[in-house]
């Protein structure tokens, strides 16, 4: 039987850590008893519940949940850190990679993901590896959110195992 205590019990640890950094007034860098930390809390609880109680269907959410707070947190700190849809589909390509490596499930969708974060995050570095002025890729990169939109519809509607 799985241990489904570790994830409530690392929450009530975490919240609790939180809540008395919270009370003491500690705080090790600006904006640690904000929002992103108690995601990060929830993230970390799904991870231990996935390595340590052996519940893989944590890792994804745990994945994301820690990579958002890692994101959020790192965007206050860093200026050149990107904030656009890559940094969000290179946490999840991240999770899916992890999810993979835990249950040989999902490669396909991890590195997929991997790939549209590059293209996103790199955006012009891609443009002029390829030769192209944005000018001429702007017609065509219009039509990608249709793209994933029917790659979505159909791995959702007309893909069978």
């Amino acid at each position: 039987m799985k241990k489904q205590h570790i994830v409530a019990g690392s929450m009530l640890v975490g919240f609790g850590g939180y809540f008395f950094l919270l009370e003491q007034g500690i705080e090790w860098f600006d904006g640690m008893l904000s929002w992103p930390t108690l995601i990060g809390i929830i993230g970390i609880a799904f991870l231990l519940q996935a390595y340590k109680g052996r519940s893989t269907e944590y890792i994804l959410p745990g994945t994301i949940l820690v990579g958002l707070a890692l994101h959020f947190h790192l965007s206050r700190f860093v200026d050149e850190w990107p904030n656009d849809l890559g940094v969000f589909l290179l946490i999840t390509s991240i999770a899916f990679l992890l999810h993979h490596q835990r249950t040989k499930q999902g490669l396909v969708y991890g590195l997929l993901f991997l790939a549209l974060a590059i293209i996103l995050v790199f955006y012009q570095q891609v443009l002029s590896w390829l030769g192209l002025v944005q000018s001429e890729f702007s017609i065509n990169w219009s039509i990608w959110p249709v793209i994933l939109i029917g790659i979505g519809v159909y791995l959702l509607f007309f893909r069978k195992k």
